[in-house]
């Protein structure tokens, strides 16, 4: 059996008894988007790859499937899950169901039917030497774009990557006519040929002349595979800043180019982009909203007249030299903890889109705790709409094409607010799909909030592909720090400080405790100084370890004084109503003690009176000093740098901090400044960063580049901000329902009046969200947000339903979640990825 072509559908109709989604069109649209049918011969390939990416799609028995899919969605029918861009069909149904067909892999012919034809067009152009080789090896490239749009991205091969999965049958399934009538419809060149092809009385020979091409092509396709990458090695080899060449080869522009226009067209979404209009109105509410909360804090006695005053004339200085220097690609702001850089980069930013430099602002941050904070903060500063994406909102990987994902994926949003595992997934992506957030970096402002938190091994290796985004895309990017890494061995481009000299206040004294402190001995110490100053701090490197401290100073202390834990061990809700409380507390005067990770590190609006910081890094240290006396609304704090060793034995510092430069310079950098004041920690700081990368510049880590751009995707994919990535499982916890903002109640009121516990229901039930909009979908999967907790697999072993088809699962019961630390005290001892960077 074989569909003829002008009958083929890509998908099922987008509403039952809809207008057909031909195949023909889905074809067209992706061409148009990708390439141009009367360019140069570049972008003429990419058009020519673009009509047949899905040029599988016509096989019969793909059509069969697709078409039992719309069946079994039609009302009154089993309706089953429709993936339309999946390259399997779901798995068999429940009982009473026909079982379904077995894989309809339809990329590997896509890709073979256009080296095919790809090779005949140059054939029939005949291009010089030199522009052959070239053109060669990007069909070949383009082929692996085809090859892999569904699935992971692969490293070029000496064999074609259809080689074990194309038959001859699988040729003899399609209208191989029918396509090649429509192919030469575009390319005159090819005209002759496929009239010839599509008339051929006897489809089997048709089918038989191109596989018979195909396997003596495949020795052409080794040679061509061997002198591209010769030919890309002496390239980079012979430039004179080899790794930023390798960087503009890495970055994924042409295989994004490829999977937004597949999937766009799928979804019928169109970009979305912050106008300037929109930001200028946004510009005026942000200035209101400072002047406000400027206003509202000095009447709280949350700072001095005069930190208020300085941090109005930093913005007004920051934003003038952004318009004095308003083209160029990288921008630092470094300031001191507390001095608002946030809110200062963002309105650097709305002047950059009110300008019309820029058309959308991402905003990047480490933790989920920033994350949420800033998110709430830019919402209500500018009153624009910000779509907010994280690994929970991912769904299962199976389901990486449905809406859901691409509507986060996309980051087609005016303001979008992401983590640094997202972008990192943008530069250094493992799936096809990654690539689709690229196309957000096109014309956006990027701010990067404390990038000093990335990893060392891997910091140059970021800027340099960061780098190649900004010449690519036309991005600007501000990175917004008091800790800033050096940047000279990965940006080679001017880099404007945006920041003035600024006269450093004197709101704390960091000095390191010279003997170590295990669990007993942090104790004492955390009540000692909740004695003297009122607020403490204690800040622990791993989860376990904060939970056990925690326990052992709540036990110690009055019923009446305020004690809490805050971990990565807590739903976002459950934390950010933690860190409220905690703020109130703070703010009524009354003794306060802390005991947590690092989430108070960054990005969290606290001040105390004193810091107990188990020893970290430099950087680290400096971060959490950030949060002693925070707006000099009191005398000089205490910041106290301990060794703290597990029941006396194990430092569990090398379960977060692994880097050996970092952790031996920190621990020399203390024993040459045992103790010093605010004004100096700049110099310490600067100190620290210029022997860390005297002892490793990590270089080595650069070479990734030179693989990745000569086809070894796999030495690059798949880079981590916070070095290796450990497994982990997204958890429901149906707790924390009553600390919703009125907003949030009103959604779950709409999305399930049953509650959060219905809310997880409704997004197992796939055909539900099918029905909702655009935004209606975003907002869902938000709200849903508010009740997962990452878990590592050891500590949700017990306690979460096993489910690897679902992307988020369930504790197994709610009673477990405890209303002080989560999940934390669940996390046994040891390293795990929420007792890591949490």
């Amino acid at each position: 059996m074989v569909v003829p072509f002008s009958e083929c559908i890509a998908r099922p109709p987008d509403e039952p008894g809809g207008r057909q989604n031909l195949l023909s069109d889905h074809l067209l649209a992706v061409a148009r988007s990708w390439g141009d049918s009367s360019g140069n011969l570049p972008s003429r390939l990419r058009f020519l790859a673009g009509l047949l990416h899905d040029a599988g799609k016509a096989r019969a028995r793909w059509q069969d499937y697709i078409r039992e899919v719309a069946g079994r969605a039609a009302p009154g029918a089993n309706a089953v899950p429709i993936t339309p861009d999946s390259e399997t069909p779901p798995p068999s149904g429940n009982k009473g169901q026909p079982a379904r067909r077995g894989s309809v892999n339809h990329a590997p012919l896509g890709a073979a039917l256009f080296f095919y034809c790809a090779s005949a067009l140059l054939e029939a152009l005949r291009p010089s030497p030199a522009e052959l080789r070239e053109l060669r090896f990007l069909i070949i490239q383009l082929c692996y774009d085809i090859y892999d749009h569904h699935g992971e991205l692969s490293d070029l091969d000496r064999e074609p990557p259809w080689v074990d999965t194309l038959s001859k049958e699988d040729l003899e399934e399609c209208d191989l006519g029918g396509i090649f009538a429509f192919i030469g419809g575009f390319f005159p060149e090819l005209r002759d040929k496929t009239a010839t092809l599509s008339c051929a009385s006897h489809p089997n020979g048709l089918s038989d002349e191109i596989f018979s091409w195909l396997k003596e092509a495949e020795k052409a396709w080794e040679e061509r595979v061997i002198r591209g990458d010769a030919r890309l090695r002496h390239q980079i080899a012979s430039s004179q800043d080899r790794y930023h060449l390798a960087a503009q080869r890495c970055l994924r522009e042409r295989t994004s180019g490829l999977i937004a226009a597949d999937r766009y067209d799928a979804a019928k979404m169109n970009r979305s982009e912050l106008t300037r209009e929109d930001a200028a109105r946004g510009l005026d509410r942000l200035l209101k909203f400072c002047k406000a909360k400027g206003t509202a804090a000095l009447a709280s006695g949350k700072g001095t007249a005069n930190l208020l005053e300085q941090r109005r004339r930093l913005q007004d200085e920051c934003c003038e030299a952004y318009k004095r220097t308003p083209g160029e690609g990288f921008y630092t702001l470094v300031l001191p903890t507390g001095l608002g850089k946030t809110l200062t980069s963002l309105r650097v930013a709305l002047v950059a889109c009110a300008s019309g430099r820029c058309r959308r602002i991402l905003y990047v941050a480490p933790y989920l705790s920033i994350l949420s904070q800033a998110t709430g903060e830019i919402r209500d500063a500018t009153g624009l709409e910000v779509l907010q994406h994280h690994h929970l909102s991912m769904l299962a990987q199976e389901e990486l094409e449905t809406l859901d994902s691409l509507l986060l994926e996309s980051w087609q949003a005016p303001i979008v607010t992401t983590t640094f595992n997202q972008l990192f997934r943008a530069l250094f992506p493992v799936r096809a799909q990654h690539t689709l957030r690229l196309n957000g970096l096109s014309g956006a402002f990027i701010i990067i909030d404390e990038p000093q938190v990335i990893d060392g091994a891997v910091w140059n290796l970021f800027l340099h592909m960061l780098q190649a985004a900004t010449e690519v895309y036309g991005c600007q990017v501000l990175l917004s720090t008091a800790t800033l890494p050096p940047l000279e061995f990965g940006i080679s481009r001017r880099i404007i400080h945006l920041a003035p000299e600024v006269e450093s206040p004197r709101r704390y004294e960091i000095y390191s405790v010279p003997d170590p402190l295990d669990e007993e001995g942090v104790t004492c110490a955390a009540i000692e100084e909740l004695k003297r100053s009122g607020s403490v701090a204690v800040i622990m490197n791993t989860v376990a370890d904060a939970a056990s401290i925690y326990s052992r100073v709540k036990e110690s202390l009055p019923a009446n004084v305020a004690c809490y834990n805050l971990t990565g061990c807590m739903t976002p809700l459950h934390k950010a109503h933690r860190i409220q409380e905690i703020a109130s507390r703070l703010r009524s005067g009354d003794k306060v003690a802390v005991v947590c990770t690092q989430v108070l590190e960054c990005g969290v609006d606290l001040s105390f009176r004193s810091i107990l910081r188990a020893r970290s890094t430099i950087p680290s240290i400096v971060q959490s000093a950030g949060r002693a006396n925070r707006h000099a609304e009191g005398g000089q704090a205490r910041v106290m740098v301990f060794q703290f060793l597990r029941d006396g034995e194990l430092d569990t510092r090398r379960y977060v901090y692994r880097t050996g430069a970092a952790v031996q310079e920190t621990d020399e950098s203390l024993s040459r400044h045992p103790s010093w004041e605010e004004p100096l920690t700049r110099e310490v700081v600067e100190e620290y960063y210029s022997n860390v990368m005297a002892r490793n510049t990590n270089t080595a880590a650069l070479e990734t580049l030179v693989e990745a751009a000569c086809g070894k995707w796999s030495a690059l994919a798949g880079q981590d901000p916070f070095g290796p990535d450990y497994p982990h499982i997204d958890t429901f916890v149906p707790y924390g329902e009553e600390f919703l903002s009125p907003r949030m109640r009103d959604l779950l009121l709409r999305f399930a009046p049953g509650g959060c516990e219905e809310l997880y229901e409704r997004y197992l039930d796939k055909r539900h969200r099918a029905k909702l909009s655009f935004a209606e979908r975003k907002r869902f999967m938000g709200l849903l947000q508010h009740f997962v907790v990452s878990l590592d697999l050891k500590a949700a072993e017990h306690i979460v339903v096993p489910a690897p088809e679902i992307g988020i699962c369930r504790i197994v019961d709610a009673k477990l979640y405890s209303p002080e630390t989560g999940l934390a005290h669940r996390v046994g001892h040891g390293y795990d990825v929420s007792d890591g960077f949490l």
